[in-house]
């Protein structure tokens, strides 16, 4: 068995034998990559890194000194390319403090994706969606920049895309009035 079938570029895979007598004295165990001896792979578990996109087979075979009786498994796990965040959008990119912002992206993760969100490089709490609205502030009444940037995730071993950063969103502060003049007139 394996810990996945399917896991992305640099993704971890742990691979078990189960032997049908665990009773069983002098056995030899040895792992195998698409007919290649693993060196070293001598244990019920194999636990490997894959880092190319490839459909990879893994047997196993358990041998008895005493009786040379053999006994052979195998599995085969694929190897997918990482997801990847197409684009981030803002719906609007220069607003006055207090309005909204909807920030998407556009990835191939599929509907059990986890997004991980940027603020101007600090982690934005709570936010794992393809797509949030927020009401950013002007600091302290100046123009104030925000860049918001991501990476996405799968639940697939290894699954993580690259970072990838959004134009920037201008956010002014409000304008205010004030009335000038002689407040007392005849």
């Amino acid at each position: 068995t394996a810990t996945e079938d399917t896991i992305c570029v640099g993704g971890e895979v742990t691979m078990t034998a189960h032997l049908n007598d665990w009773n069983a004295d002098q056995i030899v165990y040895q792992w195998y990559k698409d007919d290649v001896l693993i060196p070293g792979a001598t244990d019920l578990t194999y636990t490997t890194t894959l880092n190319e996109v490839a459909e990879y087979e893994f047997s196993f075979s358990a041998t008895q000194l005493t009786s040379s009786c053999t006994a052979t498994g195998s599995t085969t796990i694929n190897v997918v390319a990482d997801p990847i965040i197409e684009s981030i959008t803002l719906d609007v990119y220069a607003i006055c403090e207090g309005r909204q912002v909807t920030v998407t992206a556009t990835s191939n993760a599929g509907a059990d994706a986890v997004y991980t969100w940027y603020r101007n490089g600090d982690l934005i709490e709570g936010v794992t969606a393809s797509s949030f609205t927020e009401s950013p502030l002007a600091v302290d009444g100046d123009a104030t920049e925000y860049v918001y940037s991501a990476y996405v995730t799968t639940p697939v071993s290894g699954c993580q895309s690259a970072i990838v950063a959004a134009e920037a969103l201008t956010v002014n502060a409000n304008p205010t009035v004030t009335i000038s003049g002689d407040p007392i007139v005849c």
